[in-house]
């Protein structure tokens, strides 16, 4: 595990932290009208898999709460992956645009889903719940971080406790500088850094784990 100590390069080709602002209208040409919320909501529902898809990537633009249950109905249950993680995703973006005593819920509604058979929908549950930075969504990145079988998502939840700031995820990655996988120990490194554990204190729990 010496690797461990080099400088940390961006995380894996992942989502950034920030969204990605909207591009900007062209000058001379009138932007087309929004539609009404609620259409886009019930399209959550339609039968093609790609309206829902893209109703699910239209409220998370719009960052609306009165999306939150019904994507969290989707997240819960749409039989398409798709469908899935762009819910996880709206969710993620709705969450971070809260106050920050009002993100609990959402939370909670990602954390349901943290046993989805889908990788790419627990990788965006991971992402989402560092998105939204609430505590309630603690237990899902921790049980991610020590069990998940894919390595992308055990690195995209030790970047999640991370950002929750939450110290008593100190001993859950401590436990992770053993993963196998050296983009994991990497992002590991990274989160113990984020909740102030300093190197010296790293490197020695790395040697006595050797």
């Amino acid at each position: 595990l010496c690797s461990l100590f080099i400088v940390v390069s961006a995380p894996m080709a992942a989502l950034a932290e920030d969204l990605a602002p909207e591009p900007e209208t062209t000058p001379g040409l009138t932007a087309a009208p929004m539609r009404p919320l609620a259409d886009v909501i019930a399209e959550l529902t339609a039968s093609d898999e790609g309206t829902r898809v893209s109703a699910a990537e239209a409220l998370g633009k719009r960052r609306a709460r009165e999306a939150v249950s019904p994507l969290g109905k989707a997240l819960a249950s749409d039989s398409a992956t798709k469908v899935r993680e762009k819910a996880a995703y709206a969710l993620g973006a709705i969450g971070a645009a809260l106050p920050a005593g009002e993100r609990g819920d959402i939370a909670k509604v990602l954390s349901s889903a943290a046993s989805d058979a889908s990788r790419a929908v627990r990788y965006m549950v991971a992402w989402a719940i560092g998105n939204v930075r609430d505590a309630a969504g603690y237990s899902a990145v921790a049980g991610f971080v020590g069990s998940d079988a894919d390595a992308g998502v055990r690195a995209r939840a030790a970047w999640a406790i991370g950002r929750l700031g939450e110290t008593r995820g100190r001993e859950t990655l401590f436990r992770a500088l053993r993963d196998a996988t050296p983009v994991v120990r990497k992002e590991v490194v990274r989160a113990l850094r984020a909740l102030g554990v300093d190197d010296g204190t790293i490197r020695a729990r790395t040697q006595a784990d050797d």
